[in-house]
């Protein structure tokens, strides 16, 4: 294995062509149109450009992929994780074609890919499963049949799915037909078919799973457990290894089962086998994914073994180097996903084509890119992973919470601020978690908006001084400034107001007094200390086509960054990790053809359905659906009226703020 081609995107490509060059390998990366200038093929020897951005244009079209490894020279293949990384098809090509494919045989990847017949495996090998109802099915008729008949709880779960997408929780006297369409149609979307299966539902249960190496010669080892539980919308966001709060008497029973059902079908490559475990600690068989997770970070940290390597080296005919007494614990880890969502909003995508990131040095990171980037809205939000390591729980945890802590994101929403209100949660602390535990306490991981736009406000206030004095030209603002430093000493106590707008919102700002570097600013209806804690870090810094200033200030006791993404976008402030753009207000007279009825989108994606010309709607209907990172948004009437126009057709890719529609009384 000379030459690999890695067939993925963003930062799982960073972390597999670390390993590959360092074994002296060449690498091939592949891109759509949108990612042509991604950091992550920085590391390679050469890039494909792909089709289009729609993923059924390129990180799924397995025909255009393989002909790019052949064309490129490669030898071999690795999928990542996620696109077609479990796709059994994909995987035979890359070997028809005269490939190796760096991961298990399509045979295995078809047996335990569809979780039905991966549960049925489970079954006849004796390991506990969840009661199931009926057949898997992508009728929507058939799917609602069965769960009308039941008088218990369900999960319905995609049969092809991954990565918690397209799982429906449903409770007798749920009005179940629109959520079982709406899951079918993501999952064929996403997963090239619709089907759903019904399974008993587990309330707040762990998640718990086995990493599991098996060679081409039978022997398999698992690295022992990792704990999934904190998750929203049934994805992970917070991982840890290895599990800590179920008996060690029950972990070492799941790792055996891990071990027994994979070497009881030939497995042979990486693989996880997850659990769910109840109150009772009793474990059942949840599913496998047949491929290298996105948690597998934690593993590493705690074992010290590079996964990929194992990978390529499998792939190779190699047997394992190891044995099982060989791997041993080394403290914890644990790992933050970074998403470019928004919390507040139900965790929506929230994609941007110009952002600023800047990670910490303590801690590892595995990241799309550093510095200047985009997050494009066709794929998966997630950006990076940040994972700290330390001798106890408690120790990795606060490793954790620093390094978020010193980790920005201007130029969009993520949420950083969201996983330290999680992370700060006692009972996170303490490990009393399970699946829902987010889902029940989302309401105390949102912090009131009103309050981080005020401190936002008041940050940005101060900002406009310290930006003016620095190398860099230009302003952040869209209208016109002046706080100069020796004017403000000139005015004295007489308070300089402005009435800016923090996330949308009219926020009044007023300096009350600035003396050396502590200012007080009163900010709707607040005041608020800041105190400029680094006058100007890395002024003039040039990444790619931003010119990018930041301000690290303390606000009200809270460590708190503002910058700016060029000329003319705003202010960006980071209060706490959450993220708020100010701009001043600018007062225009809205000029709209449509007027109050208007149907827009908050973010870019693709239309999926909208109501025709003409269609009568009553208030809260849905006119028009749009997805956007593998999630769907309905879009719906505020008021009753009639559909009066549609400026979109179904497969239109639109953006943030474009008029889809409009509902006249």
């Amino acid at each position: 294995m000379t030459r690999l081609l890695i067939a993925n995107r963003g930062e799982i490509v960073t972390r597999i062509a670390r390993t590959a060059r360092r074994l002296g390998m060449s690498v091939v990366t592949i891109s759509s149109p949108v990612d042509s200038d991604a950091q992550w093929h920085r590391l390679a020897d050469h890039t494909v450009l792909l089709d289009g951005d729609l993923p059924s244009q390129s990180y799924t079209n397995s025909d255009q992929i393989i002909a790019a490894a052949l064309a490129a020279g490669c030898d071999a293949v690795h999928p990542g994780y996620g696109f077609l990384s479990e796709d059994s098809d994909f995987a035979a090509g890359v070997v028809a074609a005269g490939l190796t494919f760096v991961g298990p045989a399509a045979e295995s990847i078809a047996l335990l890919g569809d979780k039905a017949r991966a549960k049925k495996a489970a079954a006849d090998a004796g390991i506990p499963t969840l009661t199931a109802w009926g057949e898997a099915s992508a009728d929507p008729d058939t799917v609602l049949g069965h769960v009308r008949s039941l008088d218990v709880p369900v999960l319905l779960k995609p049969v092809f799915g991954g990565g918690g997408k397209g799982m429906v929780r449903l409770h007798p006297g749920d009005d179940a037909r629109e959520v079982i369409t709406s899951a079918i149609g993501l999952n064929e979307r996403n997963f090239g078919r619709g089907d759903l299966m019904i399974e008993t539902l587990v309330e707040r249960p762990r998640h718990i799973e086995v990493q599991v190496l098996f060679d081409s010669f039978g022997t398999g080892v698992h690295f022992f457990t990792r704990e999934c539980s904190l998750q929203r919308r049934n994805q992970k966001i917070i991982e840890q290894a290895p599990a800590s709060s179920v008996p060690e008497k029950v972990l070492g029973a799941m790792q055996h089962d891990a071990l027994r059902l994979l070497g009881g079908v030939g497995y042979v490559n990486a693989a996880t086998v997850e659990f769910l475990v109840d109150a009772e600690n009793r474990y059942y068989f949840l599913e496998v994914n047949t491929r290298l997770q996105v948690e597998h970070t934690v593993t590493e940290e705690v074992t010290g073994v590079d996964l990929v390597e194992l990978q390529l080296d499998i792939a190779l005919g190699a047997r394992l180097p190891l044995q099982q007494r060989d791997i041993a614990l080394r403290g914890f880890a644990v790992q933050a996903r970074i998403y470019a969502e928004d919390p507040s909003n139900g965790f929506r995508p929230a994609p941007s084509y110009s952002v600023d990131v800047a990670w910490p040095s303590t801690v590892r990171i595995d990241s799309a890119f550093e510095g200047a980037g985009s997050i494009p809205p066709f794929y998966d939000p997630m950006i990076a992973k940040v994972i700290a390591s330390g001798p106890t729980r408690t120790t990795a945890l606060e490793l954790l919470d620093r390094a978020l802590a010193d980790s920005s994101y201007f130029g969009g929403t993520s949420n950083i601020g969201f996983l330290r209100l999680l992370l700060a949660t006692p009972a996170v602390r303490t490990d009393d978690i399970h699946t829902s535990f987010v889902d029940e306490h989302l309401a105390r991981l949102i912090p009131d908006s009103a309050e981080l736009q005020a401190t936002a406000a008041a940050v940005a206030m101060v900002w406009t001084s310290v930006e003016e004095q620095s190398p860099v030209t230009g302003s952040s603002w869209t209208g016109p400034h002046g706080l100069h430093r020796e004017t403000l000493r000139k005015l004295g106590s007489d308070p300089i107001g402005r009435e800016l707008v923090a996330d949308g919102r009219v926020v009044p700002t007023t300096v009350i007094s600035q003396r050396s570097n502590h200012w007080i600013v009163a900010a709707d209806g607040r005041n608020i200390s800041v105190v400029e804690r680094i006058h100007i870090d890395s002024p003039g810094r040039i990444r790619g086509e931003i010119d990018e200033v930041t301000l690290s200030v303390v606000a009200d006791g809270l460590t708190t960054t503002a910058g700016r993404l060029g000329v003319g976008t705003g202010t960006w402030v980071c209060v706490g990790g959450w993220t708020v753009k100010v701009n001043e207000k600018v007062y225009t007279t809205k000029d709209s053809k449509f007027g109050d009825g208007e149907i827009t989108s908050k973010m870019p994606g693709t239309v999926l359905a909208v109501l025709q010309t003409g269609t009568r709607v009553s208030e809260g209907d849905v006119v028009a659906v749009v997805e956007a990172m593998k999630m769907e948004t309905a879009l719906r009437a505020s008021s009753p009226g009639i559909v009066s126009a549609v400026t979109v057709t179904v497969g239109d890719v639109i953006d943030a703020g474009q008029v889809l529609a409009a509902v006249a009384p």
